[in-house]
């Protein structure tokens, strides 16, 4: 048996339309190409076009719009013949015996013109909208997508009502609005890349080319929000923890605070009886001379000078490491081999134990 395609009047379809019509028949109708027709359309059911043409064709749907376009602008679209086996009645059709009820359900839903149907019917209980008549509408119908969509609306466990999409979008594939509905369930649970490919799929079975924009544009829409979302998260996580370790700053100085005044209480006031003498409360005295003798005491150091006129002094200095700590100036304990021109500004505070007259503040070499 031959099946026969002949050319379709492209002024009766709408250009998005025609276009289509025209890849068909140019993969059906060419030669290189018609052998291959069936296996492009049934890589086309999972809803990745790319896929479909690299799988089919080897060769990508870009080159392949190329070949279409130019295909469609000659305008020639010549008949072509398709050898087919003749449909055998005892092989092909399968004989159902139906009740007289059922035969009756079935004239009345004909007779109602799709405004009512037989109780107990899978679209009666689709009507019914509660989740026991949608799970026994998908299990009257188990190649019917729409008892799962409207089920998945109904519960409000996240991961089952991507299940049910996930079913509904597997028995119709060419419901746009299913896979629209996955890729949101899919995004909310944290299957970023499962929404991804929903988002694709629901692009791909979007009926016209402005509906396939729109689903794009949700989808971009989508991404922001979740980056929006995400970022969000991300700033009140550091403002948590910056209040966090506020607290904690705040918490150490109420301790150090609370122990400084417990020592104050248990130490009391102050005898102003015996104030702590200063260094204001000494007089001070400028010596020049020259340093004859170093002594070591411990740590310490005494000086001896020797003025100009008049006898030697001798000068306390209690710590001389911290003393010379910022300056460039050095002192070795002992007799120096030459006496060292000295500007001695020193206190009045005498100590008899060590035989000095007070204690150096600053020493300047001349």
């Amino acid at each position: 048996m031959r099946v026969y395609l002949g050319p379709k009047p492209t002024d009766s379809l709408p250009p998005d339309r025609l276009r289509a019509w025209a890849k068909l028949d140019f993969l059906v109708t060419q030669p290189d190409y018609s052998g291959r027709a069936r296996v492009y359309i049934n890589n086309l059911q999972t809803g990745d076009e790319n896929l479909a043409v690299r799988n089919a064709l080897n060769m990508t749907a870009a080159e392949l719009d190329a070949k279409v376009d130019a295909f469609l602008a000659r305008g020639v679209f010549n008949q072509a013949s398709l050898a087919s086996e003749p449909i055998n009645p005892n092989r092909d059709y399968v004989e159902k015996r139906l009740s007289q009820a059922q035969v009756s359900d079935l004239l009345a839903e004909l007779d109602a013109a799709g405004k009512s149907f037989p109780p107990g019917s899978p679209r009666w209980l689709l009507g019914e909208g509660t989740p026991t008549s949608l799970e026994a509408a998908g299990k009257a119908n188990p190649r019917w997508g729409e008892p799962h969509f409207r089920l998945a609306a109904l519960l409000d466990v996240p991961l089952a009502k991507v299940s049910e999409l996930q079913i509904a979008a597997s028995l119709e594939p060419g419901k746009s609005e299913y896979w629209q509905a996955l890729a949101k369930a899919q995004t909310a649970v944290g299957q970023d890349d499962a929404a991804a490919k929903s988002w694709a799929s629901a692009e791909h079975a979007a009926p016209t080319p402005a509906e396939a924009e729109r689903i794009h544009q949700a989808r971009l829409a989508a991404d922001d929000r979740k980056t929006d979302f995400v970022l969000a998260a991300r700033k009140r996580s550091a403002d948590e923890e910056a209040a966090d370790l506020q607290r904690v700053k705040d918490a150490a100085a109420a301790r150090l605070h609370a122990t400084e005044n417990e020592i104050n209480q248990r130490l009391g006031p102050l005898d102003s009886k015996q104030p702590v003498a200063k260094w204001d409360e000494f007089e001070r005295q400028t010596l020049i001379g020259k340093v004859t003798r170093i002594d070591c005491v411990g740590t310490a150091m005494k000086f001896t000078v020797q003025p100009s006129i008049g006898q030697g002094v001798a000068l306390w200095m209690p710590d001389p490491k911290a003393f010379f700590a910022s300056t460039q100036k050095t002192f070795t304990c002992g007799v120096p081999k030459q006496p060292i021109g000295v500007r001695i500004i020193h206190d009045t505070k005498a100590d008899p134990k060590q035989g000095t007259a007070g204690e150096i503040r600053s020493i300047d070499t001349l």
